[in-house]
């Protein structure tokens, strides 16, 4: 029984031990590594492979979806996933063309960053001084409005002499706010946008990008101010000191349902431009359960009736929805990186435990719905043997790459999980010459064997005593019978 009982306290000691000690590897199904060294505790820069050769970015290289001419006439087109931050479809994302009143979208972002919607503006001649001649203004000059009213003459009505005000009042000047607007434009990692003016009429040196306008309206639709004057329908401006009150409607078809032909229930809002040579530009958001995309459509050629003046075909909205359809039909948005995953375990020289590597985050991307883990391919770089302690938790080692098809759909850095610290000096020198784990595991078992041969010793002494005081009580026995006799 004691014999039982030596041997479990011995199994559940060195299984301890083991788990405590022993390196655990958690490497994924379908996973690829190279055997790439890192040098000691360094951080390798990340290859950003997700960019160059994937989906997984605004600056993204090769769309999920591709960059094949999918629409008919659109000099340039793109459909992005902002959830996800995934590139679904690309078409001339980097060709400048001319933005027309999408400009506009610049204008307002400046106007709720930098002014207060109850800021009260009077139209001054400065303001307007550089309004075309042959355009009727919507204001007249010491007319007194307020940034919200023009707000959303901006956006609703498309007015171009609210966008001249809006600059000058945000600026002091037209030319200070198009040094506002390119700087934000540069901010937001636009490199191949110039800004002319504030409204969006024809310059020759005002250009920008499909890609370039995604950025903007991604960064602008984090605004909630912004989006209420994007997403609104109508309005109707109130009465001024020198105006009656005026009702405009949104010249953005995909969110009117009284335009059926175009109209899109899943877009959130939107903005239109159409440029001299009578170009249409539309960007929209939209959102469907956990998708939210931006698609943009520059320089799309429509096509008119007979007397060239009623448009058959828009181009920009026909073509806009099927970017949606796309987007939309047959894919979700899936996580394929877990920042709690552990992807492997090394050992650190001085170190009291072994080092963690997993990646830094969670990383979602849109995928088609049928995919499966299967389909998709896990590749990292594998540090070398090389930490040494201390270490220090969440220090960038390499990266994690996720790859669907020819695709890479996401990527993060791959960092330490978990602190170590260098051995203390008593565990040092019982270690030394011994090598870690054996040399406790001799310990313990040393332990043991004094136990054990303690116990036997207890026993033994045990059995002499019993046997001397049955000798002794033989003896006395004997010496009775003799008396007796």
């Amino acid at each position: 029984m004691r014999k039982m009982k030596f041997g479990g306290l011995l199994l559940c000691l060195c299984l301890l031990l083991q788990s405590i000690v022993a390196p655990v590897s958690a490497v994924p199904t379908n996973t690829t590594h190279d055997g790439a060294s890192t040098p000691e505790n360094g951080v390798t820069a990340q290859t950003m492979t997700s960019v160059v050769s994937g989906s997984h970015s605004v600056d993204a290289g090769v769309p999920l979806c591709g960059s094949s001419k999918l629409l008919q006439t659109a000099g340039a087109a793109m459909l992005y996933e902002t959830n996800s931050d995934t590139m679904m479809y690309a078409w001339n994302p980097d060709t400048q063309l001319e933005p027309a009143s999408l400009v506009k979208i610049m204008t307002a972002l400046l106007a709720v960053e930098k002014g207060n919607l109850s800021d009260s503006i009077t139209v001054s001649a400065n303001a307007i001084a550089s309004l075309p001649s042959n355009m009727k203004p919507d204001f007249q000059i010491g007319e007194v409005v307020t940034l919200e009213q023009l707000l959303y003459c901006l956006m609703v009505d498309s007015s171009n002499d609210a966008a001249l005000v809006i600059a000058h009042h945000i600026a002091g000047s037209q030319q200070g706010f198009h040094i506002m607007m390119n700087q934000r434009a540069q901010e937001l990692g636009c490199t191949n946008t110039n800004f002319m003016n504030a409204h969006g009429l024809h310059d020759e040196k005002q250009y920008t990008t499909a890609r370039d306008m995604v950025k903007i309206l991604r960064e602008a639709s984090k605004n909630a101010l912004f989006m209420k004057f994007f997403s609104a329908i109508d309005y109707t401006m109130p009465a001024t000191n020198m105006s009656e009150s005026k009702y405009m409607i949104t010249t953005n078809y995909m969110i009117r349902d009284d335009k059926q032909l175009y109209y899109e229930r899943h877009v959130t809002g939107g903005r239109t431009g159409v440029t001299d040579a009578r170009r249409r530009c539309l960007i929209v958001t939209a959102t469907s359960g956990s998708m939210s995309y931006i698609a943009v459509v520059l320089d799309a050629i429509p096509t008119f009736d007979e007397n060239g003046a009623v448009p058959l075909y828009f181009g920009s909205y026909e073509e806009t929805k099927e970017l949606l359809n796309l987007g939309f039909n047959g894919y979700a948005v899936t996580q394929v990186i877990s920042k709690e995953d552990v992807l492997i375990q090394h050992p650190v020289m001085n170190g009291d435990n072994h080092v963690a590597l997993g990646p830094e985050q969670s990383v979602s991307t849109v995928l088609p719905a049928d995919v499966v883990y299967n389909d998709l391919s896990i590749r990292y770089q594998q540090a070398g043997n090389s930490f040494t302690a201390p270490v220090a938790a969440g220090v960038a080692v390499n990266s994690v790459q996720v790859w669907y098809k020819n695709i890479c759909v996401a990527e993060s850095p791959i960092v330490t999980k978990n602190a170590v610290s260098v051995y203390s000096e008593k565990i040092q020198q019982s270690n030394a010459g011994g090598g870690g784990f054996f040399a406790t595991l001799l310990t313990v078992l040393g332990v043991l064997l004094v136990l054990a041969v303690a116990g036997f010793g207890v026993l033994y002494i045990r059995r002499l005593a019993q046997r001397s005081a049955m000798r002794a009580q033989h003896r006395r026995r004997r010496m009775n019978r003799r008396r007796s006799r």
